[in-house]
């Protein structure tokens, strides 16, 4: 499963597919993410980041030299608070006598709209926020874009949720983006995938062996 998955986003990822798992609380979503933002960075030879763990003064770096990063920006949906946080907020502008209102993106835009970003857009709780955020994440996915601004096509989105038997308040994926993302059910690896992933990663031997 873990590897099917890591080739799934590969191919996404050329294609400029979006991508949704769906998959229990604690399977392991997230950490597949970063597995293949991990791998694709080594192979593109640039630097991992993630945008959470980053102070504003590295972000604005990372802005001003996005070639030489592959950035990893994971929004959990339920938690973000302000919607301004994804769409940014509208800004009036003087000039000549006249008014205007221009919008400022997040950071997180300013770096992935550029022509030259990789990395990856992970909305995480996609069917588990409110109704506004759900619309705006659905629109990303789509359009691949956040309001004005278009997405890197060197960036990847995946969202994730989880399934309605597991969590009363998920909501049903919306029948057009069924067919217009790549769903992956993400369930437990059998036994001996995990025994190979392990392996392949040098886990411990008696974590192995357990």
């Amino acid at each position: 499963m873990i590897e099917t998955t890591l080739k799934v986003l590969e191919k996404a990822h050329q294609k400029q597919k979006s991508v949704c798992l769906i998959g229990n609380y604690g399977i392991g979503k997230s950490a597949i993410i970063y597995q293949y933002a991990q791998e694709k960075a080594q192979e593109l030879g640039k630097e991992l980041v993630f945008w959470h763990e980053l102070s504003e003064q590295q972000k604005f770096e990372i802005i001003k030299n996005v070639e030489k990063y592959f950035i990893v920006v994971d929004i959990k949906l339920q938690s973000v608070g302000d919607i301004s946080k994804l769409t940014g907020i509208p800004i009036i502008v003087n000039g000549n006598g006249e008014h205007k209102v221009i919008w400022q993106p997040p950071l997180f835009v300013k770096a992935l709209c550029q022509e030259n970003a990789y990395g990856i857009l992970f909305l995480d709780e996609i069917n588990m926020a409110l109704t506004s955020f759900q619309s705006i994440a659905f629109e990303i996915t789509l359009q691949r874009k956040i309001g004005e601004w278009k997405l890197s096509d060197g960036v990847l989105i995946v969202c994730a949720g989880n399934p309605l038997n597991v969590n009363i308040s998920a909501n049903p994926i919306p029948k057009p983006l069924i067919n217009r993302l790549l769903f992956i059910n993400f369930e437990l690896p059998t036994t001996e995938e995990w025994l190979k992933w392990a392996i392949n990663k040098k886990l411990d031997e008696r974590v192995i062996a357990f």
